[in-house]
């Protein structure tokens, strides 16, 4: 709901806002037995067993397999697709290390998945693309605000910078997995929506140490 705009927040209708999701059950349980005793799902609703893999492989065909390299450009493994990975996985690698190794971007026009520590895997700066405004006005100078990356993400501090298509987001405490095409939720002290956005691109706080991905990628 955070790219609603106040005019069409004023539209909109919430007939169960008032009520926990154990209410909901009780009243159901009076309407609908089949409906009150139906498991909760936290996944995609329509992906069978919630293999994604299965279901993208469907619709787009088998993924090639490709190399598995390091932010300094060593392979470490092979991949069975990149369309498999996401952002901070860490499990399912297939990579024996001293410690473990972190997805921290995917690079999928040369199906390479880029991995490393975790020192590594954080960012501290992320770009959007259009901003939506939510309960304040459009403004160009920064503002602080928390930002909330995910549905289970704790939102985190945050400085937001209008910029032309966009913003720039600097967070004070870096954080893992900021994953372009999710959408960034900026609230106020008090949980109210000031605006959001869909992450456009990121930067992780080792490469102000070190080469750019692009060398890790072009290694």
């Amino acid at each position: 709901l955070s790219p609603l705009s106040q005019r069409q927040l004023r539209r909109a209708y919430f007939p169960l806002g008032h009520l926990t999701k154990q209410e909901v059950r009780a009243h159901a349980w009076g309407l609908d037995f089949g409906m009150a005793t139906k498991k909760e799902s936290q996944e995609i609703c329509f992906v069978p067993q919630n293999d994604y893999r299965e279901f993208i492989a469907e619709r787009k065909g088998p993924t090639a397999p490709g190399k598995i390299i390091s932010t300094t450009g060593e392979v470490l493994g092979e991949h069975g697709g990149a369309l498999n990975y996401t952002l901070g996985q860490r499990r399912g690698l297939g990579i024996a290390a001293e410690q473990p190794y972190y997805v921290v971007r995917l690079d999928m026009a040369r199906n390479v998945v880029v991995v490393g520590f975790q020192e590594v895997s954080y960012c501290e700066h992320f770009e959007t693309k259009n901003l939506s405004w939510g309960g304040m006005d459009a403004v160009d100078e920064p503002f602080e605000c928390l930002v909330q990356l995910r549905s289970r993400h704790k939102a985190v501090p945050a400085t937001v910078t209008r910029i032309r298509g966009g913003a720039a987001v600097v967070l004070h405490e870096p954080q893992q997995a900021v994953t372009p095409g999710q959408w960034a939720v900026f609230y106020d002290v008090d949980g109210f929506v000031l605006a959001s956005a869909i992450v456009r691109s990121y930067t992780l706080l080792a490469q102000h140490q070190s080469e750019s991905t692009a060398a890790w990628v072009d290694q």
